[in-house]
């Protein structure tokens, strides 16, 4: 099973797997927690945000991934999580005993998943795959809708966090490594944006608190 820190791709793709990751570990935990009284309700639920995770991990690495691309590519990894999949099911009939496991085990499982998935994506594993399950069109407005969404609210957020330093909110000095954080993750998010965008004036307040 891959580990993140044995994976090798550079830093920036690094962390913006690691937080594609972490969300839909987060988001099947939460399902597995609502749903350990409920044998294999989970999966329902489960799976697609395991989909959604492959689908925005392969973007990483310019891969257009369709859903039954990353339905296939998910049932080849399922083998992998078979004898964890059958303790989820018999523990997950005892009340609060089942919640705390099963949420563990979904959130594990989707992170391992996550990595498993990175690390075919970085030696382009996955090419037979994505060509035998071509994305439709509707995908193709979907995606773009939901990635426009989703840049919309990761900069809004972005704002939100340094306007805490800007106006004195915050310390940069006292606060040190949220704010080196934060200058990363703002250097990453303006890669994709034309250096015209109001959103350099923001990073440059942050930037000129050094």
């Amino acid at each position: 099973m891959s580990k993140k820190g044995k994976i090798n791709i550079p830093t920036d793709q690094k962390i913006k797997c690691n937080a594609i990751i972490h969300s839909a570990s987060v988001s099947a935990g939460a399902a597995g927690t609502g749903l350990a009284q409920i044998p294999l309700a989970d999966s329902a639920v489960i799976t697609p945000i395991q989909i959604g995770m492959i689908v925005a991990l392969g973007k990483i690495f310019d891969q257009e991934i369709s859903k039954s691309a990353a339905k296939a590519i998910l049932a080849g990894m399922a083998s992998a999580f078979a004898g964890r999949g059958i303790s989820q099911v018999l523990v997950g009939w005892i009340p609060g005993v089942g919640n705390a496991v099963n949420a563990a085990t979904a959130a594990t499982i989707t992170e391992a998943v996550g990595w498993m998935a990175v690390d075919s994506f970085s030696k382009d594993a996955y090419k037979d795959i994505i060509a035998q399950n071509p994305m439709t069109d509707d995908e193709r407005k979907e995606n773009a809708k939901k990635e426009a969404e989703k840049k919309q609210k990761e900069r809004e957020e972005l704002i939100s966090r340094a306007n805490t330093f800007i106006q004195g909110e915050k310390n940069n000095k006292s606060n040190k490594d949220e704010y080196n954080q934060l200058l990363k993750e703002f250097e990453i998010f303006l890669n994709d944006i034309d250096k015209s965008d109001p959103i350099y004036e923001t990073y440059y307040s942050l930037l000129d608190l050094k």
